[in-house]
């Protein structure tokens, strides 16, 4: 049995209990505990800011692909996750192009 087959995304019980995030969908409370996940990705990758913090560094059309949803669903679930305070975006200029940084709230 390989790593990968042992392997499971958690989602927190308090998604379901609390009535502050009761109009987020299945979808949502996923898409939250992958983020979630990749934090670990980010510490390796060295996606860490001024003050310590670990974002995620991943573009809309990358997470729009990895979800398999458009890109205005993807900026949907984004905005319900960031109203509910699951998540906090901020905004990077690169000489290239802008993006978000996203960083997931522990909860």
């Amino acid at each position: 049995m390989d790593d990968m087959e042992l392997d499971y995304y958690t989602v927190p019980k308090v998604l379901w209990l609390d009535t502050q995030y009761s109009h987020l969908s299945l979808e949502d409370m996923l898409i939250y505990a992958v983020l979630k996940d990749h934090v670990s990705r980010s510490i390796e990758r060295g996606w860490i800011d001024e003050t310590g913090a670990v974002y995620l560094d991943y573009s809309l059309p990358y997470l729009s692909k990895l979800f398999g949803i458009s890109r205005t669903k993807m900026r949907e679930v984004m905005a319900r996750l960031e109203e509910c305070d699951l998540i906090e975006r901020e905004m990077v200029y690169d000489i290239r192009l802008r993006q978000y940084r996203t960083y997931v709230v522990e909860l």
